[in-house]
Formats: structure tokens, C-alpha cells, sequence
């Protein structure tokens, strides 16, 4: 079962529920929407038949449910839909930072999508909460490191290598903080 800190599910089938939040869908849609290079299409590339996995998944975890639909001359086609089940937890993924640095890439950029289209405001509280758990991030290599003392070698360039990510990620917050910057009536406030 997929839950907000569940590390062992994927990010996809939360991405799926995100599409399905916004609308009932069949797979092949789904397909589509992941296939474009636009959106999140631009984060993942989902072969279909494991699309048709996850959505099996997520059926069997009751966070969607499917009505067949019949169609002329075809077989019928299964229109999936989110489930409260599923809807509270998209939600609770949505607005709960990334607490990888190497999650970041794929799933603080699909939080960041689906929390845009619920409104700047969620967008810029996703990035506030990073913000922060980027710095405890850093904070925690930082002191991994200096416990190497003067070590030279790999696990140093590791930690230098993780460190440099993370610095680039915290520019690059700062820089969507900015973009997604939200007054008390939560209207964007020119950068």
C-alpha cells in the first residue's frame, strides 16, 4: 500500500493518481498524457504495459477504481477513477517535501506539477518545505564529511559530489521560491 513516506512505492503510481485527480481516464490516455514532452512526460517514460501494472496496483490497493466502458468493434477499455483513498493520499505526497537528494530530479519535479495546478500557494509551500529539508540534508553531509577529518578518496568525493547537488538544488529553489512567490490573497508577486 502506497502512503506519504512509503520509500518503497513508486512515484509514478502517485503521479497517476495526480492525473486521475484531475479527471477519470482509461490507460492508454494515461500513456499519452506520460509520452508527450511537456508536463510530466518530460520526468518519466513509462512503457505501457507496465502502465497497466500499476494501474492493476492501485485497483487492488483500492486508491482507484475502473468502469468498463464498451466500445464499437473494440474490446471494452476500463476508465480508471481516484478513490478518497487515493485522493488523501496524492494529496499528503504532494505537499510533503522529498527527503532524498537523489529523489529530487524525478519526484520533487512531479510534486512540483500537480501542486501548481492546485494553486501558486500549494507550489510555493512545496518549496518552502524543500528549502528546508534540502538545508537538513546538507546540514547531514556536512557532518558526514568532516567526520572523514583529512581523508582523501572516494568517500570524500562522494560527499563533495552530494554536496555540490545539493547547493545547486538550493539556487535553483531559491530561483522557483521567486517564480511561485504569493501574496496574502495568494497572487503572484512579480520577481
Amino acid at each position: 500500500m502506497i502512503g506519504p513516506h512509503d520509500t518503497t512505492s513508486s512515484d509514478i503510481e502517485y503521479a497517476l493518481l495526480g492525473l486521475l485527480q484531475e479527471r477519470p481516464m482509461h490507460g492508454y490516455e494515461l500513456a499519452q498524457i506520460l509520452r508527450t514532452q511537456t508536463g510530466l512526460g518530460l520526468i518519466w517514460e513509462v512503457k505501457q504495459s507496465n502502465l497497466y501494472g500499476l494501474l492493476a496496483k492501485l485497483e487492488r490497493e483500492r486508491f482507484v477504481f475502473a468502469d468498463r466502458q464498451d466500445q464499437p468493434n473494440r474490446p471494452a477499455r476500463k476508465i480508471y477513477h481516484l478513490t478518497d483513498a487515493g485522493a488523501r493520499a496524492v494529496e499528503s505526497w504532494i505537499r510533503n517535501p522529498v527527503t532524498h537528494g537523489r529523489s529530487i530530479r524525478v519526484e520533487l519535479l512531479a510534486k512540483l506539477y500537480f501542486a501548481e495546478k492546485i494553486d501558486r500557494k500549494a507550489a510555493a509551500e512545496l518549496i518552502a518545505s524543500q528549502k528546508a529539508a534540502c538545508r537538513n540534508l546538507f546540514e547531514a553531509i556536512r557532518r558526514r564529511r568532516s567526520e572523514l577529518g583529512r581523508s582523501e578518496g572516494f568517500d570524500r568525493m562522494v560527499y563533495e559530489f552530494r554536496a555540490g547537488q545539493l547547493r545547486s538544488t538550493q539556487r535553483w529553489l531559491d530561483r522557483c521560491a521567486a517564480f511561485y512567490s504569493v501574496d496574502a490573497s495568494g497572487k503572484r508577486v512579480p520577481s
